[in-house]
Order: structure tokens, then sequence, then C-alpha cells
């Protein structure tokens, strides 16, 4: 039935929430990935009642007049409200572990933006000084020093 698979749905849908909200926080990617989970669930936080109701009320009737729902399908269903809180409560505590952790992480976000800063300018002076364009260079000097230079941005732009 309709509400079956929609149920499915809602399952799968909360235990992958579920699962990115017990993500370990050991970096930054690992916050923005948790803002994002974070962010998610408040914006399902606003149709996940209209979208659970439903299906209990298909699923009470259903079991009310004995019409073909088997245990499992029925216990599946009690406990869909129940796996939503949970995931809920996964993400209070995730926010409020982002409050404990936030002021070292922004630390940390400053000291590698300053980090940064210091590498693209001292890349910038050593490319105008020793880069691809000096005057005089043979085309194959030019063209080796391109591609270190390049190899140099790259390291520079996935730090």
């Amino acid at each position: 039935s309709y509400y079956l698979k929609e149920s499915e749905r809602l399952f799968a849908l909360l235990n992958e929430l579920s699962r990115r909200l017990d993500r370990p926080l050991k970096d930054l990617d690992d916050i923005k990935g948790a803002i994002d989970i974070l962010r998610k669930t408040r914006d399902l936080e606003l149709d996940m009642d209209d979208s659970i109701d439903p299906i209990e009320e298909s699923f009470a009737l259903l079991s009310k007049y004995d019409l073909g729902l088997s245990g499992e399908e029925s216990e599946k269903i009690d406990s869909l409200r129940g796996t939503w809180q949970k995931v809920l409560s996964q993400s209070v505590h995730v926010q409020n572990t982002l409050s404990k952790v936030q002021p070292y992480f922004r630390n940390e976000l400053i000291r590698n933006v300053a980090t940064f800063k210091k590498d693209c300018s001292r890349f910038c002076q050593d490319y105008r000084t020793g880069g691809p364009m000096m005057p005089g260079l043979q085309p194959k000097e030019a063209s080796d020093r391109l591609v270190v230079f390049q190899v140099c941005l790259n390291q520079l732009y996935f730090k």
C-alpha cells in the first residue's frame, strides 16, 4: 500500500539522518557536515508529523479491523514516531556538542586562514619572481616551471 511504502521511505530517511548525526566531530569538514545535517533535520521537522500521522492512522484502522497487518509491520509503524524522536534527540546532542567545540574549531579556522594567506602571498611572490612568465626563458624551461607552479597551486588549493 501507499502508506507502507511511505513508512519505508521515512525509515530509510530517518536511519540515514541518524547515521550522519552519529559521526564524530574531528575537523572542520565534520563540523560543516554536522551543520548541514542539522539544517536538513530542522527542515524536515515541519513536515514529519504531517507525514507520520496519516501512516499511523491508516495502520491503526488496518489493525483495528484486522485487515492483514502483520505483527512485524505493526511494531515497525509503532516505532516510527519514536525513531523520529530519537533523531531529534540526536540533533540536540550534536547541537550541544557543536556549542562546546566551537571555540576550538573557530581558533583553528582563524589560524588556518592566516597560514593560507601567508602561503598565497608567498606563492604569488614566487610566481612573479620565478614563474613561467620570466623574460628570456626558453619554452621548455617555461613549461617546466608552469608544471611546478601548477603542482604548488594544487597543493595550496587543497590545504
